[in-house]
């Protein structure tokens, strides 16, 4: 089984709720708590995307996104007047809509019920282009962060442990696209530039322990 990330949500109620519609429909679905050691490791950058990430087969992504999709998360949850989507206003509720990969699905489908009572048309139609919109922009690979090179770099040569698990996240990092699909997160040159780290590292971790050895035999 090829598990990828499906949805995040902010709370365990939530994903298993998820978990069970699919269960319902035949697709097994795992949850863990979202920690991500490469974006960590980046410095800490990441979006909040939510505390807990279900996942589920790669083969079953697609129509576990029209089984979830196609329910009301929303309406089923009870309405928290202190949730602090009720404070954002209607530029704010439509970049959560844009930046849907980057939100709860909760957050998403609530924004989306939010600007609908504010009276914004959001038509199957514009909800696609949308969409459409946005996969363009998160497909293409980004720079890395240059202190995160730097930091690759020096770790590679005074901790060459760190320095080869900061290439290895440069090098192999990958995104999992809204469509199941995935992509490499950093452009090539900075991919080269993590296999250089991590080839840097290899050598000079066997050189310590060789080191080592031959001192302490």
């Amino acid at each position: 089984m090829d598990l990828v990330d499906f949805r995040y949500v902010p709370t365990l109620e939530m994903a298993q709720d998820i978990a069970s519609q699919l269960d319902e429909h035949g697709i097994p679905a795992d949850i863990r708590p979202n920690k991500d050691l490469g974006e960590w490791l980046a410095g800490g950058n990441a979006q909040i995307m939510g505390n807990f990430v279900v996942r589920v087969d790669a083969d079953d992504f697609t129509r576990a996104s029209h089984i979830v999709d196609g329910a009301n998360m929303v309406e089923d949850l009870d309405r928290e007047s202190d949730y602090y989507l009720y404070s954002f206003n209607k530029d704010e509720l439509l970049d959560v809509v844009m930046n849907y990969d980057e939100w709860s699905t909760y957050d998403v489908e609530l924004a989306k019920k939010l600007l609908r009572d504010l009276g914004m048309d959001l038509s199957d139609e514009k909800l696609q282009e949308l969409k459409d919109e946005r996969y363009k922009e998160i497909s293409k690979p980004k720079k890395a962060d240059p202190w995160h090179i730097i930091s690759g770099y020096l770790a590679a040569l005074l901790v060459p442990v760190m320095g080869l698990v900061i290439g290895i996240d440069l090098w192999l990092t990958y995104r999992t696209m809204p469509d199941g699909k995935r992509a490499y997160k950093y452009e090539d040159t900075d991919r080269r530039k993590g296999i250089l780290m991590a080839a840097v590292g290899i050598v000079l971790s066997c050189a310590l322990v060789f080191t080592y050895v031959l001192t302490n035999r």
